[in-house]
């Protein structure tokens, strides 16, 4: 998972494990000396699957996105819910909405989430998923025959892991320990 530096929009940092999702209050732990880490169960158990690989938190829109081996879970106002709830970890995961390869994701196995502004870029075992909507996709994949007609090229399927090199150029790490620098519209 990735690490922000908290702001004053946000002093909570969100985990993910196999074991599911998790939050820790910033403030309270360097402030007030309550080293608690809470599992938020009821949305970990309203994921596609608690084995989370990867989670990415939009602090303006306050929209958490959570990458699991079953799919991309999208959690809007969670930092209001889990102060609403005085830091509970029984927040409900009301609005939740969970998509998978039906959905529109290349592939059910959600491994990264990358976002750039509006844009939402997903690695998965299938390559690059890349909406702003979640009602219409672009998708990085390697070439095969019958690819769509709005499909870039990838040298290989697996995305670990996205790194963001500039404004319009991702570097893609795949499993078996190849880069790909890929350029894309975001």
């Amino acid at each position: 998972s990735r690490i922000q530096n908290p702001t004053g929009k946000q002093s909570l940092l969100f985990i993910g494990t196999s074991a599911g999702l998790y939050f820790l209050d910033i403030d309270s732990f360097l402030h007030d000396g309550v080293r608690k880490v809470n599992r938020l169960t009821s949305i970990s158990n309203a994921l596609p699957s608690t084995y989370i690989n990867a989670v990415a938190y939009n602090t303006d829109k306050d929209v958490l996105y959570v990458a699991t081996d079953g799919g991309l879970s999208v959690i809007p106002n969670i930092r209001e819910h889990i102060v609403s709830n005085n830091y509970s970890s029984s927040v409900k995961c009301t609005n939740c909405t969970n998509y998978t390869s039906r959905a529109g994701i290349s592939s059910t196995l959600c491994l990264d989430v990358f976002l750039n502004e509006a844009t939402v870029i997903i690695g998965t075992s299938d390559g690059l998923t890349v909406t702003k909507d979640f009602a219409n996709f672009v998708y990085y994949t390697k070439k095969q025959d019958g690819v769509s007609s709005n499909t870039g090229i990838l040298n290989n399927h697996m995305c670990n892991k996205i790194v963001r090199k500039n404004a319009s150029e991702l570097t893609v790490l795949h499993t078996i320990g190849l880069t790909e620098k890929i350029s894309i519209s975001i």
